[in-house]
């Protein structure tokens, strides 16, 4: 959690970047499930 509002604070001036970070992070954790599932 703790990590979680760093990045949001990082990126609280910087909403594109945020919402391309949470992409990525969505995207690496959907891939990481796939592979578990596998």
């Amino acid at each position: 959690m703790d990590f979680v509002l760093f990045v949001v604070y990082f990126f609280n001036k910087n909403i594109c970047g945020f919402f391309i970070f949470y992409y990525f992070i969505f995207q690496l954790s959907y891939r990481y499930h796939l592979i578990i599932s596998c």
